[in-house]
């Protein structure tokens, strides 16, 4: 358990330590050392994303998916190349069917599916204004429990925020080729396309058109698959339960009912603003639909494509809320007392919390 804490306690510090560093600058601090800072931010990150990245790709036995994908490996393994792509989603089967023939094992791949998703929450944390606490922000769940456990999920909220940051960028190609591989990593990333869409459409009436051909072509496309079916009978028809939803789904209002109060006072584009948005607006509306959905898994599994509305309000509360800088300080140890505490109940009293814990490495012969 002790190596959750360390992977929660670097970006923490930092948190503090990155104030202290923005209190100083704005004294009066030389380009020169404005520019070192950033050099030792960006060389912190990259030393962040090694360590998550060695914890999560060297683990043994640890993750709630653990077996289920030794398993779908073992029979990749034995497919050939097409059946391998209907063995599971369209680019995870891919992907493993190649590190197979590699002679590459389950390490490689939760290396690598990871390291999608840190890659890809380093990078969303990077604009905001305190990038260190929208990284605190994502540890106790999206990068230890998602990122260690739900493997393909992983990777495509790594794809899907690849696409938010291309399409802040106005690069909406490459937002939308990032966009197909997070939905042939995991098909409910599928969801996130109509939202995207949404934002960076200004005519509403196109926006009408785009949303309902996307989602009558999602469904034609997707329905007769084999993949469609498997998520049907086994979260939909079958009514499966996941303990601790309403707690997961409201640890994403919580933060999308903040940017809507706030999102004015942010130093963001429209085009920014009106993505997250839309995400917070989709999170508000799973809290709705969760009492009412046959299925909390789904609603639950869903609900993780939007939890990046955390890193992002997280990143920027202290600002967003009017504190002065020099306050800022309190806030920021609230934040982190927050994931503290979110991160010790969970992994002492989450109901599963026994596939993460204690933690196993490949490197200690267990």
């Amino acid at each position: 358990m002790l190596i959750y804490w360390l992977l929660l306690a670097l970006p923490a510090f930092l948190a503090l330590v990155g104030l202290r560093r923005q209190e100083a600058s704005t004294r009066g601090g030389t380009s020169r050392a404005q520019s070192n800072t950033v050099f030792i931010g960006g060389f912190l990150m990259v030393v962040f994303w090694v360590f998550y990245n060695l914890i999560s790709g060297l683990r043994y036995q640890v993750g709630g998916d653990w077996f289920a994908y030794i398993n779908m490996i073992d029979r990749v393994r034995e497919d050939n190349f097409l059946e391998a792509l209907f063995e599971t989603d369209v680019g995870f089967g891919m992907t493993t069917w190649v590190m197979t023939r590699l002679g590459l094992g389950i390490g490689v791949m939760n290396f690598i599916c990871s390291g999608i998703l840190s890659l890809g929450v380093l990078r969303l944390a990077r604009r905001t204004q305190h990038p260190w606490l929208a990284i605190t922000a994502a540890v106790p769940y999206l990068l230890i429990v998602v990122g260690m456990g739900y493997v393909r999920q992983a990777a495509a909220i790594g794809f899907i925020l690849f696409a938010i940051n291309a399409l802040i960028d106005k690069r909406s190609g490459v937002a939308f080729v990032y966009l197909v591989m997070a939905t042939a990593f995991h098909v409910s990333a599928l969801i996130m396309v109509p939202f995207l869409a949404v934002a960076y459409v200004r005519n509403l009436p196109w926006t009408i058109v785009i949303m309902f051909i996307l989602a009558v072509a999602g469904y034609f496309l997707l329905s007769g698959t084999e993949r469609f079916e498997q998520v049907q009978d086994g979260y939909i028809d079958a009514g499966y339960a996941s303990s601790g939803a309403l707690v997961r789904i409201l640890m994403n209002v919580g933060p999308a009912i903040v940017f809507l109060y706030v999102k004015d006072r942010l130093p963001v584009s429209l085009l920014e603003k009106k993505i997250w948005m839309l995400i917070s607006m989709a999170s508000i509306g799973l809290a709705v639909i969760l009492p009412l959905s046959p299925s909390s898994t789904v609603v639950d599994r869903l609900g993780l494509l939007f939890s990046p509305i955390q890193i992002y309000v997280f990143g920027y509360l202290p600002q967003a809320l009017n504190i002065p800088l020099r306050r800022s300080g309190l806030m920021i140890m609230a934040v982190v007392a927050y994931c503290v505490t979110i991160q010790l109940i969970w992994l002492n009293f989450a109901d599963n919390a026994g596939a993460w814990v204690p933690y196993y490495s490949v490197l200690s012969g267990t």
